[in-house]
């Protein structure tokens, strides 16, 4: 039963192995998994997790949106800029993270750069089949 287990636990485990998955390269003698990320769940965990990568061009951006998710960033290459409602805008480079909860509004998120490609692993925790980009203009409030 997934609500007897602890959030927490679970969680780590779950960003153990998609660190594992995304940046796994054979090496003889040597193994090292660095805990990027940990955030406090308010809610049950949900039913559904699912991870993405994001690569913007060159001066690309998304346009406002929710994710109605636990919303993980992990910056792979390039500058990233992102905001939500209320938050200060800040720049991500390799290695950084980002946090967004269900109720926040991502205002900005675009690539810094005018000349290099951005990338970024994008981690959603949400309810089974939930839209996981709802634009501005289609939010219910």
């Amino acid at each position: 039963n997934m609500s007897m287990l602890n959030k927490n636990s679970v969680f780590a485990i779950f960003m153990r192995l998609a660190l594992i998955i995304v940046f796994f390269t054979p090496v003889v003698n040597a193994t090292e998994i660095t805990d990027l990320m940990s955030h406090h769940l308010q809610a049950p965990f949900n039913e559904e997790i699912e991870m993405i990568k994001v690569r913007y061009a060159p001066g690309e951006k998304s346009e406002p949106h929710r994710h109605r998710a636990h919303t993980l960033v992990y910056m792979l290459e390039g500058t990233v800029e992102m905001q939500v409602e209320g938050g200060e805008l800040v720049r991500l480079v390799a290695g950084d993270t980002f946090y967004e909860s269900p109720e926040d509004i991502h205002l900005v998120s675009r690539n810094a750069s005018e000349e290099s490609d951005a990338a970024f692993l994008v981690i959603f925790i949400k309810s089974q089949g939930a839209k996981t980009v709802i634009p501005l203009n289609e939010l219910d409030g």
